[in-house]
């Protein structure tokens, strides 16, 4: 759980970074950012969300680009999740995530994706992990759109083939799915989409090994809190967003 849920991820991250008071806090020489977008737990942690929330608004001087994605704790396959850019719709009945959404994700012919891929670790005493050089790219099945009045549209922010699959049959014909005919749903193979993005001129080896260091750095800050289990493995999914600045 230490990996796989955001709140905990995010209190790992903190403590491994030393911003965390108390005994076991430690500084090591490794950039923790870019793991994890902006990110508070509510109800907990509200008013440093309702803070951040507010000064995004004030330097931006309206909530057009101020997106939140908001999470429930513990659950997946995107059950409950929302993107939102006014404080007022945030509800926290329950426990949540909210996390600042990545407004400049980078497209594959004008659709927004994330890539699935998975880890292998064999140990945390002393981490040994391999990751799969294929994985597959889950899309948004509407071209992506940053106006605020399609905030609520989550055929173009949501990438979750749990929800995406209650609009494959509205795919356009161009579609990168519909290209690539070797996926299933709204999924693609990574190993497809490596070549065509190189066909664009892009470095796709150089983003392979931002990739790896950033799913290294994943498994490093919470190596600490997962109890070493002899003669056992682990496979965990990591899900990466590419933005625009990782293309340059």
């Amino acid at each position: 759980r230490s990996l796989t849920r955001k709140d905990l991820l995010k209190k790992h991250i903190l403590r491994f970074s030393g911003t965390m008071s108390g005994k076991g806090s430690r500084r090591r020489a490794i950039d923790v950012k870019g793991i994890m977008p902006l990110t508070f737990v509510l109800p907990q942690e509200y008013n440093a969300f309702a803070a951040a929330f507010s000064a995004i608004r004030r330097a931006s001087g309206s909530n057009s680009s101020n997106f939140w994605i908001s999470k429930p704790i513990g659950l997946s396959r995107g059950r409950g999740i929302s993107v939102i850019n006014d404080i007022g719709d945030v509800s926290y009945s329950q426990p949540i995530v909210m996390q600042k959404y990545v407004m400049n994700p980078f497209l594959f012919r004008g659709y927004k994706f994330d890539l699935r891929l998975y880890v292998l670790v064999t140990a945390f005493s002393e981490l040994e992990a391999f990751i799969y050089s294929e994985g597959f790219a889950r899309f948004a099945s509407k071209p992506f759109s940053d106006n605020p009045e399609c905030i609520y549209d989550e055929r173009i922010h949501l990438t979750n083939s749990s929800i995406q699959k209650e609009y494959w049959d509205d795919m356009d014909s161009d579609h990168p799915v519909r290209m690539a005919k070797d996926g299933g749903g709204n999924k693609i193979k990574l190993s497809w989409l490596w070549r065509r993005l190189g066909d664009q001129g892009v470095d796709t080896e150089d983003l392979w090994e931002q990739i790896k260091e950033l799913c290294l750095k994943t498994l490093l800050v919470v190596d600490g809190s997962i109890t070493p289990q002899p003669n056992s493995f682990e496979i965990f999914g990591f899900d990466v967003i590419l933005t625009e600045e990782d293309m340059k």
